[in-house]
């Protein structure tokens, strides 16, 4: 999987938009900012409520995209004068609307640490602190990725994709929760917590959802089958049947002594398996009460948990050598100029005759941003030394390459927030680095001036914090009560909060007497450090055999993906294997014509519909926005407890 990025692309056959055109084309424009800002307001709820959820699922750029381009056009139809409908719809019209989009959607990463403090600490900061800590951290990746910087059938297709994807997705949702996991071996076999750690999988820490299958986009469409490559997807195939073999045997035979706690527990425990109680070892300021601690004793987590942050953390430091070792030709490009222009990129050409932005004007951002975000932390009372704070920055720029590398490559984040809790700050500088990169590049492409792709994201940015910010609080407050249940209740859970404020707590607080060289979690640094080793062999033999495919065998994706088989909700797996392996795999190679022209429209259909429909169940029937929630009957295909009706221990 880590081949290398082709280089030597020929771009004579290379389409770009000619001068009359380009000329002709207006970017910034009243309905292009209209349609903007609307769908940065709805991807931005949507965004931030999956965070919430029991799987994660992204707002892809794509359906963002095509959502500009629909909702565009049924503007552009709307008669007005000249300032609000100057003519037909352009492409860089377009383009602006879903730069602005995408940058208020990947607000979310930066509200997360605000939401922890919130529902496990129970500090709540003011409004404007958290919407300036927020957007501080935010505009640091944003300067730095400055610093380093469709048909008529296929939306025809979208809009029908889009509205049968919205209308199903309340029978999985509301109406027939129970088709959200299928599991024969829970209804058949005898209700014991193996039969759950091993099959159970339609609660967030339930089991590894071993052959249980989903008729619910939401926890298939997470996996990505109908966009992530073939070979990305084998993968992680591999790595996550490798994942439960190692996480049932390790919980078996008692590792890291967890033999007696929960089997996945993304909370912080005590001894005896029940969560943690912050209030009593962790003082107001943040600091330790070492006497509640010596009363209750350290935390733990539970093993599952250990072995995939492990995963983690292999993966992080070893896509830096990775990118190193096979992407060095591409890599030093950035710092020297080609002395082949025919190599250059056709529209990074056009792009310099248009209005850029000056790099130190980035520069100047990131700078003030990190002040600002410094002086956030002092005030929060945080705990995180400056030391620490301008230490993780400049990692963050290193970071922000490898996962620009890794994103290239299998179209997937990074995952680096296990390795900034480490370091004292989260990864969200690393993950708004590479979302703004891939805006930059999507405006290069149109020949958008840099002015107005800076302005586009730096709207969406600023719009994203604010309804990032609201939406995260609007749950918090009706859904407190079930948000504070481990597994949560199938709608709502709290998983990615309390896994976020487990680890920074732990690395805190307690690093020395938990991951110091001895100690029961001396595996994670370790695993850190060891993964700056471990892609060496494979490039050793990708030297010696260069046509032996070692180079083909992706280190990050596969110790990354072991965190796969726990995280959230994993009913719908293995439903994601048999779509992936056939739409990858057949379709791609025995209908490829029709593969190329659908099958990433109906992707984005799928994963746009799907997510609107549960942004507005979620708001209107089920309690979050603060409404009254409509509860459904019980029957047989709408259970009190798990959906899989395996049996959970509470």
């Amino acid at each position: 999987m880590s081949k290398s990025v082709e280089t030597d692309h020929d771009f004579s056959d290379t389409e770009t938009l000619n001068d009359e055109i380009q000329a002709a084309q207006v970017t910034v424009t009243v309905r292009s900012m209209a349609v903007g800002l609307v769908t940065t307001c709805i991807g931005g709820a949507i965004a931030q409520l999956f965070v919430f959820k029991p799987v994660a699922m992204s707002v892809h750029a794509l359906v963002l995209q095509v959502a500009c381009l629909v909702l565009g056009r049924i503007v552009e139809n709307i008669p007005g004068p000249r300032w609000w409908n100057p003519g037909p719809l352009s492409i860089k019209e377009t383009v602006f609307s879903a730069i602005m989009a995408t940058s208020g959607a990947a607000a979310t990463l930066s509200v997360e640490v605000i939401g922890a403090q919130d529902l496990i600490f129970g500090k709540r900061p003011a409004f404007w602190f958290c919407l300036l800590l927020s957007f501080s951290i935010q505009m640091i990746g944003f300067g730095l990725a400055g610093i380093t910087s469709t048909t008529k059938n296929q939306v025809s297709t979208f809009k029908k994709v889009f509205t049968a994807a919205l209308i199903y997705e309340a029978i999985p949702t509301y109406v027939a929760p129970a088709l959200q996991a299928i599991s024969p071996w829970c209804l058949t076999l005898p209700q014991t917590p193996a039969i759950t750690h091993l099959f159970g999988g339609s609660l967030v820490g339930e089991g590894l959802g071993v052959l249980s299958a989903s008729l619910d986009w939401v926890l298939v469409g997470s996996y990505g089958p109908l966009f992530v490559p073939l070979e990305a997807q084998i993968v992680d195939w591999c790595a996550t049947t490798f994942g439960i073999i190692l996480m049932s045997g390790a919980y078996r035979y008692n590792w890291f002594d967890g033999g007696n706690l929960p089997f996945i527990s993304f909370q912080l425990l005590n001894s005896e398996g029940s969560s943690f109680n912050f209030t009593q070892t962790v003082n107001p300021d943040g600091t330790e009460n070492i006497q509640g601690v010596n009363q209750i004793g350290l935390p733990r987590f539970s093993t599952s948990v250990i072995l995939g942050l492990s995963g983690i953390l292999l993966a992080c430091s070893s896509s830096i050598t990775t990118g190193l070792l096979f992407h060095w030709e591409q890599i030093s490009t950035v710092f020297k100029k080609s002395s082949d222009p025919d190599l250059e990129d056709p529209h990074r050409k056009l792009c310099k005759s248009n209005r850029e932005v000056h790099s130190l004007f980035f520069a100047a951002l990131t700078s003030l941003a990190s002040l600002s975000a410094f002086i956030c932390f002092a005030r929060s009372e945080s705990g995180l030394s400056w030391g620490a704070a301008i230490t993780s920055l400049l990692t963050s720029i290193v970071f922000s390459l490898a996962s620009g590398i890794f994103f290239g490559e299998v179209g997937l984040q990074l995952p680096c927030n296990a390795v900034f809790q480490m370091l004292g700050l989260g990864g969200t500088v690393v993950a708004k680095c590479t979302s703004t990169s891939q805006d930059l590049k999507l405006g290069q492409r149109f020949e958008l001036s840099g002015l107005s792709v800076a302005c586009a994201q730096f709207i969406g940015t600023s719009l994203g914090a604010i309804v990032h910010l609201g939406t995260m609080r609007l749950i918090l407050d009706s859904q407190r009560e079930v948000l504070s249940n481990g597994h949560g209740n199938g709608v709502y859970t709290s998983w990615v909060l309390t896994s976020l404020a487990a680890q920074s707590t732990t690395w805190g607080l307690f690093s020395r007497r938990l991951y110091a060289p001895g100690q029961i979690y001396a595996i994670l640094p370790y695993c850190f450090l060891i993964g700056f080793v471990v892609p060496v062999p494979l490039f050793l033999l990708h030297k010696w055999k260069p046509k032996a495919g070692f180079d083909r065998l992706n280190v990050p994706l596969f110790t990354s993906s072991l965190y796969n088989c726990i995280k959230g909700a994993t009913s719908g797996r293995m439903t994601a294997m048999v779509i992936g392996l056939y739409t990858q795999w057949f379709l791609k190679r025995h209908h490829s014509n029709w593969y190329q022209k659908y099958n990433y429209i109906i992707s984005a259909a799928l994963d746009g519909g799907t997510e609107l429909a549960v942004l507005l169940m979620s708001a209107l029937v089920q309690g979050g926005a603060g409404f009254r929630a409509l509860t459904m009957p019980t029957y047989f295909l709408n259970p009190t407890g798990p959906r899989d009706y395996c049996s959970v221990s509470t």
